[in-house]
């Protein structure tokens, strides 16, 4: 779900704080980026941490705009399996962010 406009500072912090704040979150965003698109249980498979814990991972993720599903979660029908990518433009924009917070 990208965000419709920037954030602010703070919020951006807090953004930061939320996608980086926990170890499988971490990990789940390496595995996304090296290994591609990959439904909930190749997530879970992979990093051994059960499909639920991994999906309230990637929808935390996903409400800071980080992570998004093809199909679209609004428009996926019951039992298709969706898959997950890692939004790049706004992991980029987080990471220019943070390198802004360390420099100063």
């Amino acid at each position: 779900m990208p965000l419709d406009r920037p954030l602010d500072a703070e919020s951006t912090r807090d953004a930061l704080a939320q996608a980086f704040g926990s170890r499988v979150r971490l990990d789940l965003m390496i595995f996304l980026l090296s290994s591609g698109p990959s439904t909930r249980g190749q997530i879970s498979a992979e990093l051994g941490v059960p499909g639920g814990t991994v999906y309230n991972h990637l929808r935390s993720l996903a409400s800071i705009g980080l992570v998004h599903t093809d199909p679209p979660e609004a428009v996926k029908a019951r039992g298709t399996r969706a898959k997950w990518t890692v939004a790049r433009v706004r992991l980029d924009e987080l990471y220019a962010e943070l390198g802004r917070i360390i420099a100063q």
